[in-house]
């Protein structure tokens, strides 16, 4: 019976690589990767004699030769690329052994550094922020990745969405240009314009407040319509996000960002 080990690579520095993982990265019949370049230099700085390489597609047919190994470029497997958790499924169907490799979990190590309370979280995964809007009354600490060229927009619209929370953003965990910033939402949008960034970012937001549960009066659900129409987004898709953290109806918000439409047609003639 053969056996995909699962193996974490770290974000930033090489060395934090396991000696377990790169033992087994040299034993294994092939090596699953959705990064070959970066897979490549890993093994070169390690000077690991690695086996072929081979894309994620390939895992179940290399699994009949013999033991496989699906690494994760800069986390763990399954949250550093979600099909690796596609990929677990079919190995365990076809009768395959499958063993995590422990090692750096970039969502973990976020949380650990923003000093929230851990003991109830959500990882939201790779998402966008309008997607946050449906958590926006979860009282667990949030934790998702966003992407980093754009991250003080996304900032800000946490901001309309969620109201000024504490949050951590953790970049190139490990590198020697990591950086781990703590703030208010609103104050890390303004500090982040200035910065220029690539890759992914870990953000942490802490959970909902005890009032959280009020409903929004009218004036503050035509406030966050107007700001967000102004920023280019759609009625429908406004309606939507608010509806989730507003105690709205989405069709009651529509309606209402439809009148004020209106009467701002009227006003204009």
């Amino acid at each position: 019976m053969s056996t995909l080990y699962l193996i974490p690579t770290p974000p930033g520095d090489p060395d934090d690589m396991t000696l377990r993982a790169l033992r087994i990265l040299g034993e294994v019949r092939a090596i699953a990767t959705p990064d070959p370049a970066a897979t490549s230099a890993l093994l070169a700085h390690h000077q690991v004699s690695a086996p072929p390489l081979i894309p994620l597609a390939a895992v179940i047919t290399a699994l009949a030769s013999g033991d496989v190994a699906l690494i994760g470029v800069g986390d763990v497997p399954a949250i550093a690329d979600p099909a690796a958790a596609e990929i677990v499924r079919d190995a365990l169907a076809t009768g395959a052994r499958v063993e995590p490799l422990p090692g750096v979990s970039v969502p973990i190590s976020a949380l650990v550094l923003s000093a929230m309370p851990p003991d109830a979280f959500i990882y939201l995964g790779r998402v966008s922020a309008l997607a946050v809007a449906g958590y926006a009354r979860e009282r667990a600490t949030l934790v998702l990745t966003l992407p980093a060229d754009s991250i003080a927009q996304s900032l800000t619209g946490l901001h309309t969405l969620l109201g000024d929370r504490p949050a951590c953003l953790v970049y190139q965990l490990g590198a020697p240009n990591g950086k781990v910033w703590r703030d208010r939402l609103d104050a890390l949008a303004e500090r982040l314009v200035t910065e220029s960034l690539n890759g992914e970012i870990a953000l942490v937001i802490g959970g909902a407040p005890p009032d959280a549960e009020r409903i929004w009066e009218e004036d503050d659900i035509l406030k966050a319509l107007h700001q967000r129409l102004e920023d280019g987004e759609s009625l429908k898709v406004v309606a939507k996000a608010l509806a989730a953290v507003s105690g709205w109806d989405r069709r009651s918000i529509y309606a209402l960002g439809i009148e004020d439409k209106s009467n701002e047609d009227e006003e204009e003639r």
